[in-house]
C-alpha cells in the first residue's frame, strides 16, 4: 500500500497542475450576480411581511418557503449553473481503478464514470440528466483486469 501513496500524490499534483486556475474574484462576482435577484426578492418579501402586521409576518418569520416558492428559488439557482470536473484513481496494490467526468450547463448534466468491479470487468456508465429526466447507458467489458486474491 505504501507504493500507492506516491502514485496517488503524483495524480493529485498532476491534476492540480493541469486544472485551470480559478479566479477567486470571478467566482465571487459570478455567485453574487446569480444570487442578487434572489436576495432582493427575499428582502422585499420580508419587508412586506414585517409591515403587514402580525398575521402576515408569521409566514416570513417561520423561515419556510411554500412548495411553489421553493421550486422557483431552485429554478433561478439552476438557470445558469455551469461546471466541468473529473478525476481518476488508480491503486495497483488494491486493484482499485475508477474515473469520473461530468459537465453541467444550466439544467442539463452529462457525464461518464467507470470502474473495475470485483470480477475484473470494466464498467462504463454514460449518463444525461435534465428537465426531461435521466438516462444512462451501461457497458461492461469482461476481463479488463486480471484480479488477484487480495
Amino acid at each position: 500500500m505504501a507504493s500507492a501513496t506516491p502514485l496517488c500524490l503524483l495524480l493529485v499534483v498532476g491534476l492540480s497542475q493541469s486544472a485551470p486556475q480559478i479566479s477567486t474574484t470571478l467566482v465571487v462576482r459570478t455567485v453574487t450576480t446569480q444570487l442578487q435577484p434572489l436576495i432582493s426578492d427575499a428582502v422585499a418579501r420580508a419587508l412586506r411581511g414585517a409591515s403587514g402586521g402580525l398575521g402576515s409576518a408569521r409566514g416570513a418569520a417561520s423561515g419556510g418557503l411554500s412548495p411553489e416558492e421553493e421550486a422557483e428559488y431552485n429554478r433561478k439557482l439552476s438557470a445558469n449553473v455551469q461546471y466541468e470536473y473529473g478525476y481518476k484513481v488508480a491503486d495497483d496494490d488494491a486493484q482499485a481503478y475508477m474515473a469520473h467526468e461530468e459537465t453541467r450547463s444550466g439544467e442539463s448534466v452529462e457525464g461518464k464514470y467507470n470502474y473495475v468491479d470485483a470480477t475484473g470487468a470494466l464498467v462504463t456508465v454514460t449518463y444525461q440528466a435534465g428537465p426531461e429526466g435521466y438516462t444512462e447507458n451501461r457497458e461492461v467489458q469482461d476481463g479488463a483486469v486480471q484480479m488477484r486474491n487480495i
